[in-house]
């Protein structure tokens, strides 16, 4: 049986260092995406490139209890 889902993928931090190349290439490579303070001009350029974003914020910081799991809440599409 195949599926026509699209695979998703969770960038804890999408605006700095390498979270926003990270993203691209996801992108580039059919995933939808679930992201940790992207740019507005970020989550543009991936939706324009076909993906859905979901832009998560204040979560960069990922040793704070509640990023983790709203990350993953904001990817999870069985709720």
């Amino acid at each position: 049986m195949t599926s026509t889902a699209r695979r998703v993928a969770i960038v804890g931090d999408a605006g700095s260092y390498v979270g926003p190349e990270l993203a691209r290439h996801l992108a580039a490579r059919g995933h939808d995406l679930v992201l940790g303070d992207p740019s507005d001009e970020l989550v543009a350029e991936l939706e324009a490139s076909g993906a859905a974003v979901e832009a998560v914020p204040k979560v960069r910081n990922l040793t704070r209890p509640e990023s983790a799991p709203a990350l993953v809440a904001a990817a999870r599409t069985d709720e």
